[in-house]
Formats: structure tokens, C-alpha cells, sequence
């Protein structure tokens, strides 16, 4: 299949997922430089990442509906999901990269600052000692790759749950050519 430009819809999908990656890399990586990674329990950067990821994406789906002729709800979630496939497929490699050789420490670096603020924040120590036990549970035999992959499953299920909602809204008809011509029809 290719674009009205020739080129193959693969590579055009591929190509809209490497830059979405790269902005998503880039944005993880100045959250954890800053700091931002750890504030309020890491929830401001994720929600700031996640709706990064939902202007970029609509975008990159909005430019390749100007560039198309027609789109159906098929075209639009099967190019949607190219992007999608691609896109989780580079994060998880950025994911592993990072918690591996980045951030290897990350996570309890998130439970301590985390920790500290519940304390700063006098919240009930029972609260406390059960969001460390959470942390506790959730660490136990956790690695980079295992990380990154239950990371990039959650990432794939979501973004195909949001790609079937904006493919809705993508969809393109053909322009109706009316003839301008008088009719030679019997009156």
C-alpha cells in the first residue's frame, strides 16, 4: 500500500513513530534530569508525557489525513496501528536503555522522594507503610527488560484503545464532482 506520494505506508508510519519516540524519549529524559520524574509520585510527568503523546499522535494522524484522498475507518486504525506497533516497539528499546543504564536505580529513587513527601505531607504513617509495601511488591524480581516490556504492553493496549476512538474522526470521503454541464435528458 503507499501514500498518495508514492512512498510505502510502512515507512511513512514508521517514520511519524520515530519522531513521536524521540519527543517521548527526549521528554522522559529532561522530566528525570529535572526532577520532574519524582514530584508527586512521578504522576505531573506522566500526565504531562501522556498528553505530549496525545497532541503528537493526533497531529501526526491530522497531517496524514491532509495528504490523503479518501480514508476509511479501516485505512485510518490500520495506519494508526503501524504507527502505534512502531512507536511502542523504539519507547520499550528507549525503556530498556534507560532503566538499564540511565536510571538503573529509578524506582527507588521515585519510592524515596514518594516516601518523603507522603512524610512532609503528614499523611497517617499506616498510609505510608502500605504505599511502601506497594513499592515493595511492585520491585519484587523487577529488571530493565521486564520493565520495559509490561511497560510497552500497557503502552500498546492504551494507544490502540485511543487509536480506535481518533480513527473516527479521521475518516476522509472522496470530493462529490457534480456536472456542470446542462443535461441532454428529455423533458
Amino acid at each position: 500500500m503507499e501514500n498518495s506520494n508514492g512512498k510505502s505506508l510502512l515507512i511513512t508510519a514508521l517514520q511519524y513513530a520515530g519522531v513521536l519516540a524521540v519527543v517521548m524519549a527526549v521528554l522522559t529524559l529532561v522530566s528525570y534530569l529535572t526532577g520532574l520524574s519524582y514530584f508527586w509520585g512521578g504522576a505531573i510527568a506522566n500526565v504531562l508525557k501522556g498528553v505530549v503523546f496525545l497532541i503528537g499522535f493526533i497531529l501526526v494522524l491530522v497531517n496524514w489525513r491532509k495528504k490523503s484522498v479518501e480514508i476509511t475507518y479501516k485505512n485510518a486504525f490500520m495506519f494508526g496501528s503501524l504507527i502505534v506497533i512502531g512507536y511502542v516497539l523504539m519507547i520499550t528499546i528507549f525503556d530498556y536503555i534507560f532503566y538499564a543504564f540511565i536510571a538503573p536505580d529509578f524506582y527507588n529513587e521515585l519510592r524515596t522522594h514518594t516516601l518523603q513527601m507522603m512524610i512532609e505531607y503528614n499523611l497517617p504513617e499506616a498510609q505510608i507503610d502500605e504505599t511502601d509495601a506497594q513499592f515493595e511488591k511492585g520491585m519484587a524480581g523487577a529488571t530493565p527488560i521486564k520493565m520495559s516490556l509490561n511497560t510497552g504492553i500497557a503502552r500498546l493496549v492504551a494507544d490502540l484503545i485511543l487509536l480506535s476512538i481518533v480513527a473516527i474522526f479521521l475518516r476522509k470521503k472522496l470530493p462529490v464532482v457534480h456536472d456542470s454541464l446542462p443535461s441532454n435528458s428529455p423533458q
